[in-house]
């Protein structure tokens, strides 16, 4: 059986990471978290997709 899986969706700055870390200290589990991911490439602060990427992300 897989482990569950909680995903927190909201606009930004509506305290998804907060809560994200506040459910870690409780249960330890793994986050993922998209902020940390799209600073790695480089996009801060709502910036989106390179443009460049997003026709790879249609159906």
């Amino acid at each position: 059986m897989s482990p569950p899986l909680l995903l927190l969706c909201g606009p930004a700055f509506s305290g998804k990471s907060t809560v994200a870390a506040h459910l870690f200290r409780r249960w330890d589990f793994r986050v993922v978290s998209l902020d940390e991911i799209n600073a790695r490439r480089g996009l801060h602060g709502g910036q989106g997709i390179p443009d460049a990427e997003a026709p790879a992300l249609e159906p």
